[in-house]
């Protein structure tokens, strides 16, 4: 019985670590920025927009001409949320392997010492 929850545990470990992955990559993708460590359901994505009116149009075109190359890189874009999952590593995966883990281990050794307590006697063979 031990050895089926360890394999439970094994396999839901690598499932959570391989999502963790998948999903972290994807938004990395998509957003562009590398800081996707927490679970969040939604990220921030820069997308071209067209002007709404005149200022707009004006301000995106000031920036273009502007010297500084992030400023004219991001004329015309805006930020937008849309929705995505991300599994978290340091806030869902990583406690859930330590901790389930570290219980597995604890009921590991208090079981290694009830069996050890709980040991025949050993019979005199003649």
């Amino acid at each position: 019985m031990f050895r089926k929850l360890l394999f439970a545990y094994a396999v839901i470990a690598v499932a959570l670590l391989v999502t963790s992955a998948v999903t972290t990559t994807r938004a990395k993708r998509i957003s562009g920025d590398d800081h996707y460590l927490f679970t969040k359901t939604s990220i921030l994505v820069n997308e071209p927009a067209p002007p709404a009116n005149e200022t707009d149009a004006a301000l995106d075109a000031a920036f273009a001409e502007d010297d500084d190359e992030e400023a004219a890189a991001d004329a015309g874009r805006m930020l937008v949320s849309r929705p995505f999952f991300v599994l978290g590593f340091l806030d869902a995966t990583g406690p859930f392997i330590v901790l389930v883990g570290a219980i597995l281990t604890v009921a590991a050794f208090i079981r290694r010492r009830r069996r050890g307590r709980s040991a025949p006697d050993e019979v005199p063979q003649l």
